[in-house]
């Protein structure tokens, strides 16, 4: 074999190696993220799904109850909180149940400062519900049944005006 021969041949091995090892990595990391990207990640409740042993909430002591899960440094929990000081100052036959796993001066303190008045502030134990991201809506009936739920910063006034009208 010439020495361009080798070269050249030596060329194609390396792109092929390279294709390979991009393969691999890509194949890795959509399998990771497709398992929630952390090991043991809870799912996030759906429509229809029950609320249990989490008696802290007092679920069932209105018809419906609105859990709003949040957390002091959660920038989108800070631009919702306009939203709900509105909802916790409407007539409405709902309770709204602020949780959270910060301790419960902690988080009583940050709720008090951005004007928000719930029913009632509570720190849940780890693991007891099975939400992730902040700031995040629940919506249940009295006997813990999720009626609806909502991720995130709401996005438009459409979205916010649902919320308030389920607390009716």
């Amino acid at each position: 074999m010439k020495r361009p021969e080798v070269r050249k041949a030596l060329d194609v091995v390396a792109s092929v190696s390279m294709i390979l090892a991009s393969v691999a990595l890509i194949w890795y990391v959509v399998s990771a993220r497709s398992q929630s990207g952390v090991a043991g990640a809870p799912r996030t409740y759906r429509v229809g799904d029950r609320l249990d042993n989490v008696s802290e909430l007092g679920i069932g002591a209105s018809p419906r109850t609105l859990i709003v899960w949040i957390r002091s440094g959660c920038r989108f929990c800070a631009e919702s909180m306009p939203f709900y000081s509105r909802l916790s100052r409407q007539p409405r036959r709902s309770q709204i149940v602020v949780a959270g796993l910060e301790p419960p001066d902690q988080l009583r303190a940050y709720v008090d400062s951005q004007g928000f008045s719930p029913d009632k502030v509570v720190t849940v134990r780890p693991g007891a519900l099975q939400l992730t991201g902040t700031p995040t809506l629940v919506l249940v009936d009295a006997s813990g049944v999720v009626l609806n739920v909502w991720k995130g910063k709401l996005p438009n006034t459409a979205a916010e005006e649902e919320v308030r009208r389920s607390l009716e």
